[in-house]
């Protein structure tokens, strides 16, 4: 069985206080136990709580399922987060929605010296230059913060919920291994 994850992404200027504002009101609404564990991929995450069923479709799916549980991840930085499944990402110019080519793309998401100035990516249709992550994002999205739910198909009202907790808007990106 494949592992599967919603992940809401934002972009906003204090990750880490929305990323504290948003567990306390999960934990405060019982969706997750305030203990992380080892319940997620590769990391730490809190599990599901008593009152999981607020927040996803299927909460007898998931009990006894691994990975199970929510993670935050903030990366330090406008990261484009999507799917790993084996496909790539692919984003299109903002201005006139050429696609930009993969090996540009791949070239702008490495590691970057902060001491330097940022290089822009140029679209191969119109010239227009702008840093990567004001590019179009498709079945991705750019950001500084992601809500990680392994395991769970949330509700719409409850994705609304993190919107209003975030004061945020937000991409939601499905992820699948």
């Amino acid at each position: 069985m494949s592992s599967h994850a919603q992940v809401l992404v934002l972009r906003v200027e204090e990750p880490s206080l929305v990323a504290a504002k948003v567990l306390e009101q999960i934990v405060k609404a019982k969706i997750v136990e305030p203990i992380p564990t080892d319940c997620v991929m590769g990391g730490r995450g809190y599990p599901p709580g008593t009152r999981i069923e607020t927040a996803i479709d299927n909460p007898d799916d998931v009990r006894h399922v691994v990975p199970n549980g929510f993670e935050i991840d903030f990366p330090g930085k406008i990261e484009l987060y999507f799917p790993p499944d084996g496909g790539r990402p692919w984003v299109t110019c903002a201005a006139c929605r050429s696609p930009l080519e993969e090996d540009v793309l791949l070239g702008h998401l490495g590691p970057r010296n902060p001491f330097r100035k940022r290089k822009l990516a140029r679209c191969p249709g119109c010239g227009d230059e702008r840093p990567i992550e004001d590019w179009v994002a498709h079945d991705s999205a750019f950001g500084n913060l992601a809500f990680f739910f392994w395991s769970w198909h949330l509700r719409v009202d409850f994705i609304g919920r993190v919107q209003e907790w975030a004061s945020s808007t937000f991409v939601v990106v499905d992820y699948m291994l």
